[in-house]
């Protein structure tokens, strides 16, 4: 039997708690910033805007949304690595201030600007990632992930 996959308009701390447990497609932001919390209590498919959990204690990406039509912030934070990271980022990626140690895992497009500063690398993990992204976004193009949003209309 598939999960159900609930699709609501938004997420923050006012509405999160009845969706505990569920899985859910957002058609705009979700703010779940300083909240304090250490894993993601919702399952996230598809987030159609900016997806906020900076400042919490996040020590992983598990239940992170797969494609995000605007930015992930998961800044100031406990993160080690960026495992379950989102594949599609629309707008800009935003990592810093956590203690990732490698860029492994992190999403297959980024549109904006991928911050890591604030952690644990040295220059040839960056230069490698650097290398990496550029072939990357060379090989992708941002229309390639529209039909994962046809799900919010």
């Amino acid at each position: 039997m598939d999960e159900e996959i609930i699709t609501i308009d938004r997420l923050d701390r006012s509405n999160y708690k009845e969706y505990l447990g569920k899985t859910l497609n957002v058609r705009k932001n979700v703010f779940l910033s300083n909240i304090d919390i250490d894993v993601l209590p919702i399952k996230f498919n598809v987030v159609g805007r900016d997806f906020n959990v900076y400042n919490n204690r996040l020590t992983t990406l598990e239940w992170s949304p797969r494609y995000v039509g605007g930015d992930f912030v998961c800044s100031s934070n406990c993160l080690k690595d960026l495992s379950h990271s989102p594949i599609y980022v629309r707008g800009d990626f935003i990592c810093s201030y956590n203690s990732i140690k490698t860029l492994e895992y992190h999403p297959e497009y980024v549109g904006g600007i991928f911050s890591y500063f604030g952690n644990s690398f040295n220059e040839t993990v960056i230069n490698l990632f650097t290398m990496r992204m550029v072939k990357v976004k060379a090989f992708k193009k941002d229309t390639d992930y529209d039909e994962y949003f046809k799900v919010l209309l």
